[in-house]
């Protein structure tokens, strides 16, 4: 794939934010090398970084998410395994499970058991 083909590629991607914030700083070198201007430098002054094309390409498509893949973490009550999620959530998620004292501790195991 040619420079000029991989950077129409890249223009080709949808112009959501960061996409669009990305393409500012793309540049093509005469030498067929995508340049990318950092933001701001790096502590040893390096403001510039210049990638193969198709590196550069597979550093991009590295950031896109899985498909199917949850980029929300729960923490605290509203962690999957909380004893107290099926009681605050709206769906009330884990009703068909027996609710236990705040004192009682389960295994492992048994959380997993009462998963929904």
């Amino acid at each position: 794939m040619a420079g000029h083909q991989s950077l129409q590629l890249l223009s080709a991607l949808p112009d959501g934010g960061e996409i669009a914030q990305i393409q500012r700083g793309i540049s093509l070198s005469a030498t067929g090398k995508v340049v990318y201007t950092l933001k701001t430098p790096y502590r040893d002054g390096t403001t510039q970084a210049a990638f193969e094309p198709v590196d550069f390409i597979a550093r991009l498509a590295a950031l896109v998410p899985k498909p199917r893949v949850n980029l929300t973490r729960h923490h605290g009550v509203l962690a999957p395994n909380h004893r107290w999620r099926g009681e605050i959530t709206p769906a009330n998620l884990g009703k068909g499970v027996k609710r236990i004292a705040n004192t009682e501790v389960r295994s492992p195991a048994e959380r997993y058991v009462a998963m929904p």
